[in-house]
């Protein structure tokens, strides 16, 4: 204890060897067109088997003429132990480079975890303000994440690259394990065409036996391309190849954890061993974007290879394909919905028709010939079908429905709409008609004895 003249006293009280240092600092330096600033509370504190360091409320920024690095909100706490191992924990609010022409970079909320010491970690680094940053580690982990936009322009090159990304390797009950996550990301590439990404989410897990993990994409479009473009809708991956039950949540670098979760259940697809994929895709050749000459189109198309037995291997809501004939009048389309093909490799019908791509036909497969557009003098006439020019009949539509085409692929119903113009010559009387959809059993038709084939009509 230290006495001074007014009375009052100062202490010195160690329990063992220690040298520490802190306190806040400000510095500034400008030379020319080059400048610097440096801002924090630091903290170095050496024991014995130790030395601890940190750093909170710190910012940093380095311009050299329009060039700027700007670091704000750095907050870390470091521990080095003898032997050569370490702890630390580090938080950036952001990182950003700027003023280089065609060329911007920025990290938000970018975090570090790390522990190399073998064990558990709990220390405490406490400020010459009294406020404290913890160190808190159960096992060794490696852990980085933040969110990161990039983008870059050179001459007709653009690019854009955002996402929140995690990344850890750590141990789980004595399993080396590594996550990955990603968030709200996108992508965009363009010089003259352009491929643009967006809406991507996923999470990943390697383990020494295997990998699992679900990645999904709302949009990937590939414009700009000649005659040409490119649409997948609500891509969607999930696999587990490690041979038995998956249940982990993945973290991810901002909001509720990601959670893998892949358990057989009996009845169900086998998910020790899948790869499962489902989404819409929509390719348009020729003509322009708003008016191709062909369209193809798969709404709803899945495959799951953890089906067995009867089980869906691959599912198409509707595979559809418009090409535009202008000797036709207008357009073609013909379609498939409602499809399966089970793991036996035989069609089946899917359960039911969630987007309405049956329309009336509910969850039956068929298959779907429309002629022409909305107006019906774009419809084909005789005379495109070799039919006789006094009977100018207009074909609307012809439709195949199989209620179960798996086991009775040779029952099926016929539909058809038509309609019959003025026939050509016969000025004294105006004859016209029509039908809307015209069903027609099939197989009642070529096995007499079965019941009328006429099942009805909507309209005539």
């Amino acid at each position: 204890t230290l006495t001074f003249g007014d009375g009052s006293t100062a202490d010195i009280d160690f329990t063992a060897d220690i040298v520490a240092v802190g306190g806040t600092l400000h510095l500034g330096l400008t030379v020319g067109s080059f400048s610097t600033n440096l801002s924090g509370t630091f903290l170095f504190e050496q024991t014995a088997g130790m030395i601890k360091i940190g750093i909170k409320d710190a910012a940093f920024d380095l311009k050299v003429s329009t060039v700027t690095l700007a670091i704000t909100q750095v907050n870390g706490a470091f521990v080095l132990y003898d032997g050569g191992t370490l702890a630390a924990q580090l938080r950036i609010g952001h990182v950003g480079l700027t003023g280089i022409t065609g060329f911007t970079f920025t990290v938000d909320d970018f975090f570090l975890s790390l522990n190399n010491t073998g064990g558990p970690v709990h220390e405490t680094l406490t400020f010459g303000d009294g406020s404290t940053a913890d160190i808190d580690f159960t096992a060794d982990i490696v852990a980085v994440g933040g969110t990161l936009r990039l983008d870059l322009t050179i001459g007709g090159f653009t690019g854009t690259l955002a996402a929140t990304f995690y990344f850890a390797k750590e141990q789980i009950n004595g399993v080396d394990t590594i996550k990955v996550s990603v968030t709200d990301g996108s992508l965009l590439l363009s010089v003259g065409a352009a491929i643009s990404i967006g809406g991507v989410n996923g999470a990943f897990v390697i383990l020494p036996d295997g990998s699992a993990g679900k990645l999904s994409i709302d949009t990937i479009a590939l414009t700009g391309v000649p005659a040409f473009t490119l649409e997948v809708i609500d891509l969607y991956m999930e696999f587990n190849n490690t041979g038995r039950d998956l249940t982990m949540d993945v973290p991810v670098g901002s909001g509720p954890d990601i959670n893998l979760n892949f358990v057989n259940v009996a009845g169900q697809p086998d998910r020790h061993n899948f790869f499962l994929i489902s989404g819409s895709i929509r390719i348009k050749v020729g003509g322009t974007p708003a008016a191709p000459f062909l369209t193809i189109e798969t709404l709803d198309l899945k495959v799951d290879t953890g089906a067995t037995g009867t089980q869906h291997l691959f599912e198409a809501g509707l595979l559809r394909g418009t090409l535009n004939i202008p000797a036709l009048g207008g357009s073609i389309t013909i379609e498939a919905g409602n499809l399966a093909i089970t793991a036996e490799g035989k069609l089946a019908n899917l359960v039911d028709d969630p987007d309405g791509a049956g329309s009336q036909l509910g969850s039956v497969f068929y298959v779907r010939v429309t002629f022409g557009a909305a107006n019906a003098g774009q419809r084909p006439d005789a005379g495109s079908f070799q039919w006789p020019s006094w009977m100018p009949i207009k074909i609307e539509q012809i439709t195949l429905a199989w209620a179960d085409v798996g086991n009775h692929p040779d029952q099926f119903i016929l539909v058809i709409s038509a309609t019959l113009g003025p026939i050509p010559g016969l000025t004294t009387v105006n004859f016209t008609g029509m039908v809307e959809n015209l069903r027609i059993d099939v197989y009642k038709l070529t096995h007499p004895g079965n019941g009328f084939p006429v099942r009805g009509f909507d309209a005539a």
